[in-house]
């Protein structure tokens, strides 16, 4: 195959960000102009507030569920005879201290 003296040339094209600022301070302004900008901040802060006490309630449900979910183990653990259930994770420590 000969080398017919072609060269490739790659180009590579960026698009200029626009800035999204202008347009949040001409909002904001407009907002302010007609007396609404009181009203979009407080129901903006409600609703940060609203979603703030949804996690942490979903977290403390989080928390309560692994709570229970250990204790579920451990139930059956007793149950089925292992002293584990009873004694939990420190369960070799007092194996070796009561075999000493």
């Amino acid at each position: 195959m000969e080398d017919s003296g072609a060269v490739e040339v790659e180009i590579e094209v960026q698009r200029e960000r626009q800035s999204v600022w202008p347009v949040v301070v001409v909002g904001l302004y407009v907002l302010w102009l007609c007396g609404l900008l009181w009203w979009v901040l407080a129901a903006v802060a409600v609703a940060a507030a609203i979603w703030q006490i949804s996690r942490m309630i979903e977290a403390g449900n989080e928390a309560r569920q692994a709570i229970l979910d250990r204790a579920e183990l451990q139930h059956r653990q007793v149950l089925a005879g292992d002293e584990r259930g009873t004694y939990g994770d420190g369960y070799p420590a007092w194996q070796a201290y009561r075999n000493a």
